[in-house]
C-alpha cells in the first residue's frame, strides 16, 4: 500500500506530500523531492538522525538538519 511523506529543512518550509511505495526509503524521498544534502547535513525523523536506507512510516516528516557531530 502506498505511503506519503514530506521533506523539508529544519526551520524551513515542508514539501508537498509525496506518495511512494510502501518499501520506499529516505533516499527515495530525497531523490523524488529534488532536495540535495550539503556537506555536513543529516536527515532526521522525530528528532533522531536516520540513514538514507531507512524505510520510513506513512505520513512521516523528514527534516534536513545541520550535522551535530561537527562535520
Amino acid at each position: 500500500m502506498p505511503k506519503t511523506a514530506r521533506i523539508g529543512r529544519l526551520n524551513g518550509s515542508m514539501s508537498e506530500a509525496y506518495v511512494l511505495d510502501e518499501d520506499a526509503t529516505i533516499n527515495d524521498l530525497v531523490s523524488i523531492s529534488g532536495e540535495e544534502l550539503c556537506k555536513g547535513e543529516a536527515l532526521q525523523i522525530n528528532g533522531e538522525v536516520v540513514e538514507g536506507t531507512h524505510v520510513f512510516d506513512d505520513e512521516e516528516k523528514v527534516y534536513i538538519v545541520p550535522s551535530t557531530t561537527g562535520a
